[in-house]
């Protein structure tokens, strides 16, 4: 248990570290869309060469690797965010595409959700400034284009949206177990409503004596809980999941405060996000740590002034015609 709990902590304390990255280069818009650019044509690149030769290379969870791609559309979600591109947009929304279709070759369905999600959040940010659709238009085809050239992939991904759709099956299938793994924890959080411990999950599952409604689905096996939400719930108890829900809807409730400075949007994309991705997954993606502690940084920027104008506006006085010197 000991070394599992310490992987948790790690996972949480990865936050404060890219935080301090943050905070050195605030103030400094372009090395956000540098960061964009970087990342979006780092993770593309890699994606492609990752498909190509994918027969050659040795297993990775695809829920995992998702978050190559995925972190690198965070990227561009950010910069689109804070940097407010009218110029220079066109590529990042290319790449944002690519890299898109890359999340959606994965087969993993809660990164392809959140993708989306930021999807949506750069063609409003786009919209904002004007002549959004046929640049949405060409990213789409470009998306389109790239899946296509993957069809073993494309299949299974196919197959694994169509999977959680299909009515006939169970919600184990369906969820590959992960319905069984929540309800096994709502049943440790009713007899322990303070919480087993920090990683203290898969050895309650192990000992999991209360099945109803559950199926063999990893009967016996020490099994993680595949669910931030459910391991907070399970290990934590009441208090821990007050103090997580609040953590994940702050963003939201925090941008709202700054709507006037635009990041409420910004903030709903983070807890749209967080709350989607913990569904399925637990901490270990660091990518959502890398997007969380940029938009902290983000919202504790100090707010804009009343007037948005550089000089501030001078009451007008009167002058006295008479007291003016002749003029010659």
């Amino acid at each position: 248990m000991m070394p599992r709990r310490r992987s948790s902590v790690l996972n949480v304390a990865t936050l404060f570290g890219l935080m301090i990255y943050f905070a050195r280069s605030e103030g400094i818009r372009d090395a956000w869309y540098w960061m964009g650019v970087l990342c979006g044509s780092l993770a593309g690149a890699g994606g492609l060469v990752f498909y190509l030769k994918q027969e050659g290379l040795p297993e990775i969870n695809p829920n995992a690797w998702s978050f190559f791609p995925l972190t690198a559309i965070f990227t561009i979600t950010l910069a689109f965010s804070v940097v407010g591109l009218r110029r220079g947009r066109i590529p990042l929304a290319l790449l944002a595409a690519i890299n898109a279709a890359w999340v959606f070759l994965s087969g993993s369905r809660g990164s392809f959700l959140i993708s989306l999600v930021c999807l949506v959040f750069i063609i409003v940010q786009m919209q904002k400034s004007g002549g959004a659709v046929p640049i949405v238009a060409v990213a789409l085809l470009i998306a389109l284009g790239v899946a296509s050239q993957f069809i073993e992939q494309q299949s299974e991904a196919v197959h694994r949206f169509n999977k959680l759709l299909d009515t006939r099956r169970s919600w184990t299938s369906r969820t590959s177990g992960r319905s069984d793994l929540a309800l096994g924890g709502w049943y440790t959080f009713q007899e322990h409503p303070l919480g087993i411990g920090t990683g203290g999950f898969a050895n309650a599952w192990v000992n999991l004596r209360q099945r109803e409604g559950l199926s063999v689905f990893r009967e016996g096996v020490y099994t993680p809980a595949h669910s931030g939400w459910i391991k907070v719930l399970t290990e934590n108890g009441f208090p821990g999941i007050l103090v997580f829900t609040g953590f994940v809807l702050s963003f939201a409730v925090i941008g709202w405060r700054r709507r006037r400075d635009g990041l409420f949007l910004l903030g709903l994309l983070v807890t749209v996000s967080l709350s989607v991705a913990f569904l399925a997954d637990e901490f270990q993606g660091k990518g959502l740590w890398f997007l969380s502690a940029a938009v902290m940084t983000v919202l504790r920027r100090p707010r804009r002034p009343a007037s948005s104008s550089v000089l501030q506006r001078v009451p007008a006085r009167k002058v006295d015609v008479r007291a003016l010197p002749p003029t010659r």
